[in-house]
């Protein structure tokens, strides 16, 4: 029987607490301040890198990029960037999008510019989640890795709501947070089975090896469900 692959975030302890990530995953990001979310990516993108895999950048909003394509290029990464305008209105955006996920290489991973900067163009906080629902699918299809950000607290209740139910699988919410070091802040796993988390975080604290999987990933005929991780990252307090 094939074993099922495992691709690291390129942060050890989140690894180890969500049994990393499988083909087919999209990993939304809730962050307060986009360095958080620039911190997270590289990590992912640095890893991926190194093992040669494609990757693609969507890269369609004001803040600052996240990644230097150019310089990972230089490095003989195999990366692409693709520059959007949303201005273009919500279904030429998502159109554009589609095409591009569609001639990329099954297993190809993706990293997005920050969702929530999608709403000064598009005047709704609705359209937010109506792209993610759109394009989840055909990565879904494409066997791709997404990571894609949006700003904690910045939308309704009912945004977010449509993006957490999107997922085939639904298990209990709660919190578990890691403080790294390095990069000083807190990532929340907002996914994990009530059950596992003291466990997780106390395992965490303790920089000890964590038993998978906390995420339960049963499907018919024994392939893994595929679903999204939404994760929590912010500054630690002072």
């Amino acid at each position: 029987m094939e074993t099922e692959r495992r691709i690291s975030t390129g942060i050890d302890g989140l690894d180890e607490a969500i049994d990393y990530l499988r083909p087919g995953d999209t990993v939304v990001w809730q962050c307060e301040h986009i360095s958080d979310y620039m911190y997270v990516a590289t990590r992912f993108v640095t890893n991926v890198a190194r093992k040669g895999d494609r990757i693609v950048y969507i890269r369609f909003a004001d803040h600052e990029e996240i990644m230097d394509t150019a310089a990972l290029r230089e490095r003989g990464a195999n990366v692409e960037k693709y520059e959007l305008d949303p201005r273009v209105g919500f279904e030429t955006f998502a159109v554009q999008v589609h095409r591009i996920i569609d001639k990329e290489p099954l297993g190809t991973f993706f990293v997005f510019d920050c969702l929530s900067d999608l709403q000064k163009y598009w005047f709704s906080d609705l359209m937010i989640s109506n792209f993610f629902l759109l394009i989840n699918p055909f990565l879904i299809r494409r066997q791709a890795v997404a990571y894609q950000p949006i700003d904690y607290e910045k939308h309704t209740y009912e945004t977010m709501s449509r993006i957490r139910r999107e997922p085939p699988l639904q298990p209990q919410r709660a919190v578990l947070r890691h403080q790294n070091a390095e990069a000083h802040v807190l990532l929340s796993v907002v996914r994990v089975q009530a059950d596992d988390a003291l466990r997780l975080h106390a395992a965490l604290r303790r920089n000890m090896p964590v038993k998978p999987p906390p995420f339960r990933r049963s499907a018919p005929h024994g392939r893994a469900a595929v679903k999204n991780r939404i994760f929590h990252i912010k500054q630690p307090p002072a």
